[in-house]
């Protein structure tokens, strides 16, 4: 029995019932050497390719027949010679124009080759991957007198037929035979442009169907943990799996969305699913301390070596990491760091692009992750990094309401499509996003799906200091509460993230190595074991943990627009994933928020702790 993906494609409610009738066939009838992908999505990646739009109906993989890419039509194929068209011939005699199947096969087939040439993970086989295609239509009897003048233009071996249902295999080899034969006379048909037709191996077979398979599983090797109880984000959301489908459709993008949307998975996910199709890809995020966590979910020990071919064509970087870069690879005089303060990024950017076209190393792909901070000026230096020609894109992913200030800002990629905001909060508890959300100032709201979770945790630290005349309140509130999240609740203290309110040097843990017996570190952006990480609020933007303690309260005082104070406790509160800790009571908390988004009732009410110690 053969295996066809996705699982129970061939018993789903298939609007297709053709494309059904040959997957329950191919099932069936097929024995278990042969592996059948359904409904594989096309990403074109060139100029050539950008014609190319839809999905190749089956491509099927075995030893001997190599890969066949199937094109299925419902009805009877006739050619109109009167309208010089193909036209479909279903029931009761109705007709329907249909593309050009035999040429729609043959560009998927192409397209197919092309990906598994080019893709990293599988480009060490290409020399095995002899493509071959047809057109099934398992409703009609194949009579060439009934094609008309397109006749003479379609070998037998094209078109498979209703005949050809009764021995399923039988067609398959003989289109894989036909094509074999012609490719050893003509050179045609071969992924490498060779002529040899070497057996496909288990190991060519196993990394074309994992470069090619549709499915809604998050494909980058790093799931991490969401909740206490072993939930993990495995699969996309439905609007995360329809902005996936979408991307490949457009060359420049815009996607808003809300804290904890997905919008750092799904940068990454874009990222990853380019690079296997051998794009090279910058992933540009405008907050230096999400650079290093993004890498520690890309970089494991544990990738496979096509795995890490696929990293290879990845690179992440920061602005500032991002113009050194470039200074390397354009050969410049010199480095970012020695002329910054008499150049801005765009400036530097602009000034090495040339060096970098001259040497070919511009990007394939660009994606932005945070990029409401990226103004029109920084920009229009970017977009210059990516080579041009339509095959070349960009992906700008945004959320407006995590501006640190109110001032007016448009998406400077002008030329993009915006895309619907993302809907789906996969980050937070329904307790955490309901708090969070008092303080959001925009117009697209997500929805949670986040389990329950516990209320908020109110710590009053002003009646805690006078107990102890050496210790203030707001430090003996935090060794209260990082005792008992270690210590009773088990977390570690690397999923525990302290965010402060003031600027950094003006934080009373900015020379504090630690509290009682807790090592603090200010490196927020990756996890040190045993410390607990303190941050700014502008360092957390776009990071996670498991538990936020907000501090320092006060320093938002000093903040004289209200909504940009709004905008920061947002951010703050929203980099938590399961328990929120505010020291401060939350009168106080809510005074700052000015404007409220609707909120979805959860139940219960924070908890108040007057005495932490």
């Amino acid at each position: 029995m053969a295996r066809v993906l996705p699982e129970g494609v061939a018993h789903a409610k298939n609007p297709n019932k053709t494309e059904q009738k040959l997957a329950a066939l191919f099932v069936s009838a097929l024995p278990q050497s042969y592996q059948v992908l359904a409904n594989v999505e096309l990403y074109p990646d060139e100029d050539y390719w950008d014609d190319i739009r839809g999905e190749a109906d089956f491509v099927i993989f075995h030893p001997q027949a190599g890969v066949i890419v199937l094109e299925v039509k419902g009805g009877s194929l006739t050619f109109n010679k009167d309208m010089h068209r193909w036209e479909a011939i279903y029931l009761h005699g109705n007709r329907t124009k249909v593309v050009d199947p035999f040429e729609q096969a043959r560009l998927h087939a192409a397209a197919v080759s092309h990906t598994l040439i080019h893709s990293p993970t599988t480009r060490p086989y290409a020399s095995q991957y002899h493509t071959s295609y047809a057109v099934w239509a398992p409703y009609m009897h194949w009579e060439k007198e009934n094609l008309s003048a397109a006749s003479d233009a379609i070998p037998d071996h094209i078109l498979l037929d209703q005949s050809d249902l009764q021995q399923p295999e039988a067609a398959l080899m003989r289109v894989s035979r036909r094509f074999t034969r012609d490719a050893d006379t003509t050179g045609s048909h071969r992924s490498d442009g060779g002529t040899q037709s070497d057996v496909l191996s288990e190991e060519a077979i196993s990394a074309a169907v994992q470069t090619l398979e549709r499915t809604d599983k998050i494909k980058y090797p790093s799931l991490h943990p969401l909740h206490e109880d072993g939930y993990a984000i495995a699969r996309l959301t439905r609007y995360q799996s329809e902005y996936i489908k979408s991307f490949f459709k457009a060359a420049e993008l815009a996607i808003p969305g809300a804290a904890g949307t997905g919008k750092t998975v799904l940068a990454i996910e874009m990222a990853w699913r380019l690079a296997e199709h051998g794009s090279l890809v910058l992933l540009l995020c405008s907050n230096p301390f999400l650079v290093p966590w993004i890498e520690e979910k890309l970089i494991r020990k544990d990738l496979s070596v096509s795995e890490q071919r696929v990293r290879e064509h990845i690179e992440i970087h920061d602005i500032t990491s991002l113009c050194e870069t470039v200074a390397r690879k354009s050969g410049s005089a010199h480095t970012f760091a020695e002329v910054s303060r008499a150049l801005t990024p765009a400036q530097f950017l602009h000034r090495s692009t040339n060096g970098l076209r001259k040497n070919k190393s511009l990007y394939d792909a660009i994606i932005v992750d945070e990029g409401q901070e990226i103004t029109a000026e920084l920009w229009s230096a970017i977009k210059e990094l990516k080579r041009a020609g339509p095959g070349g894109r960009i992906y700008f992913f945004y959320d407006e309401a995590q501006r640190e200030t109110s001032e007016k800002w448009t998406v400077p990629v002008a030329s993009a499509r915006i895309m619907m905001p993302l809907k789906d909060n996969v980050r937070n508890t329904q307790h955490i996003f309901n708090l969070m959300m008092k303080f959001y100032v925009g117009e697209d709201s997500s929805t949670c799906h986040g389990p329950l979770g516990s209320p908020p945790r109110y710590v009053d630290t002003t009646s805690l200091g006078g107990r102890h005349e050496q210790v203030d309140g707001e430090t003996l509130a935090l060794e209260g509460q990082l005792n008992e999240l270690v210590e009773h609740k088990h977390i570690h203290p690397e999923d525990i993230l302290i965010v402060t309110c003031r600027p950094q040097k003006q934080s009373r843990w900015f020379k504090t190595p630690s509290v009682g017996r807790h090592q603090l570190t200010w490196r927020s952006d990756g996890r040190t074991a045993g410390h607990v990480a303190v941050s700014t609020i502008r360092s957390a933007k776009g990071l996670e943990r498991k538990c936020v303690i907000l501090t320092e309260i006060d320093g938002l005082d000093e903040i004289r627009d209200p909504v940009a104070r709004q905008r920061r406790l947002y951010i703050a509160i929203s980099r938590a994933m399961l328990r929120i800790i505010v020291f401060t009571s939350e009168q106080n908390l809510l005074r700052h928020a000015i404007s409220q988004a609707p909120l979805a009732p959860v139940g219960g009410t924070g908890i108040h702790i007057e005495d932490a110690s």
